[in-house]
């Protein structure tokens, strides 16, 4: 078993948990104020209310979007941070992952799904996955033009989104922010890496 630090901050809703020995700690830290500037009490929360130390972490995961600006920054360079100071190993994840796991209730196994979410300037980011015992990612979060939106979400039985409408019919299913704590379910679609980089919702100029 392992102690791993999860860090959700693609959404609105931003959040932190631990898994020590499958032993899960949330913190009591209210992160809606300060954002950001929350993460370091509430993580040093966390170690302290389950008596672990920085260096005792054996791995991090991260959300790595597509998501906010903001809160990409601060959960990235958390994790950075974290890596920089203990040699932690990093694990990121995508946002749309989260979007497909929590929305999966109701659906069968085998069924294919989607995930839109709004990239502004007339685009979208898509991605799409099997559903099972376990999430099969079939392909990874793309931005696309709003006009090529219905071919990318052709054959799926339900799209999931943040936003409350879409550019094209669909079995919509719009989505609040998951927690942290889904990040433990989806480490098998998790990428190795010592410097994640943002997905921003809203692509550079």
């Amino acid at each position: 078993m392992a102690n791993t630090l999860a860090i959700e901050t693609a959404f609105r809703v931003i959040s932190i948990a631990l898994d020590v020995d499958g032993r899960i700690f949330v913190p009591a830290t209210d992160l809606s104020r300060g954002r950001g500037s929350a993460l370091h009490p509430a993580l040093e929360e966390l170690l302290k209310t389950s008596k672990l130390g920085a260096r005792d972490l054996d791995e991090i995961l991260v959300d790595v979007g597509p998501g906010s600006y903001t809160g990409l920054r601060f959960g990235l360079a958390l994790a950075r941070t974290m890596h920089e100071l203990t040699a932690v190993a990093i694990t990121e994840t995508f946002s749309t992952d989260q979007l497909a796991w929590h929305g999966r209730p109701g659906l069968e196994p085998g069924d294919e799904v989607a995930v839109a979410m709004d990239a502004r300037r007339n685009q979208w980011y898509v991605a799409r996955y099997r559903l099972g015992d376990a999430l099969e990612r079939l392909a990874a979060p793309a931005c696309v033009p709003t006009t090529e939106l219905g071919r990318h979400l052709a054959g799926v039985q339900r799209v999931f989104s943040t936003s409350d409408a879409l550019p094209v019919e669909a079995d919509l299913v719009t989505l609040d922010s998951p927690p942290a704590t889904g990040l433990f379910e989806l480490r098998a679609l998790g990428t190795p890496t010592e410097s994640p980089e943002p997905v921003y919702l809203m692509p550079p100029l």
